[in-house]
């Protein structure tokens, strides 16, 4: 049983050992040139590999697992992986905006760079649209970008507040909770949406840019103090007791 909310809604399929293995070792590698020898699959053991394809950025994964931090602590890892890119999700929005627009720098290992380089990353990003990569591409966006107390999650249902570790009473918020409702206005899409954010819950208006930028226009406060603030550290969301973890089953 997975205990973690995962960073966007979707048809999660498990990598099997081989994809994992395969996987593994190219993020252990961009790990090590990313940050340094104290990261990477070798320090931090990481398990329960799955993925899902992307609407929003066509032919494009998001990469979620596992990874055993020591001190009776594990975290969740998420990795964007498109061809010849990987990036472990770390909590900033720029690498985001450049990938969008087309400014990120090429390097001659495919990772990111930020470089003075001849080329740049194609842009994969969709034409959003209401119906079928909004709400998708919202979940993504405030799931991968954090603030002092973690990233904006989107919650849809009573189980995704479970998964984020909300044990209060439902009725205090049960109306709020329902799929994120996307629209057109103009150019944009306006979003709403339940945000649990911080330990507290809101219900918020977006807008998001058809170039991928995302702004929150409106919140009214509807609970607080529902939660514990999520624990995170570098790549690493989600933070919690592994003697937690192997007693829910995941």
């Amino acid at each position: 049983m997975n205990t973690t909310l995962p960073l966007v809604p979707g048809r999660w399929l498990p990598l099997n050992a081989a994809e994992s293995r395969a996987f593994l070792q190219r993020f252990d590698t961009y790990l090590h040139a990313a940050f340094g020898g104290g990261h990477g699959a070798r320090r931090h053991p990481m398990r329960d590999l799955r993925a899902v394809p992307l609407t929003f950025y066509p032919g494009w994964l998001l990469v979620e697992g596992e990874a055993d931090l020591g001190g009776g602590m594990v975290g969740t890892f998420d990795a964007l992986y498109g061809p010849g890119f990987l990036w472990a999700i770390d909590g900033e929005s720029r690498m985001i905006h450049q990938l969008n627009d087309g400014s990120l720098p090429l390097r001659s290992d495919g990772a990111a760079s930020e470089g003075d380089q001849p080329a740049f990353y194609s842009s994969p990003l969709t034409q959003l649209r209401a119906e079928t990569s909004g709400a998708d591409y919202l979940h993504f966006f405030c799931g991968a970008v954090r603030g002092d107390q973690g990233a904006f999650r989107l919650v849809e249902t009573q189980e995704d507040m479970l998964l984020c570790g909300v044990t209060s009473p439902s009725h205090l918020w049960q109306e709020y909770l329902r799929p994120v409702a996307v629209r057109e206005d103009g150019e944009d899409l306006i979003a709403q949406a339940a945000v649990l954010y911080g330990g507290d819950l809101f219900d918020a208006t977006f807008r998001v840019t058809r170039s991928g930028g995302v702004t929150m226009e409106e919140d009214t406060s509807v609970a607080t103090g529902i939660a514990e603030p999520e624990k995170t550290r570098e790549i690493f969301r989600h933070l919690r007791s592994a003697a937690a973890v192997r007693k829910g089953g995941d």
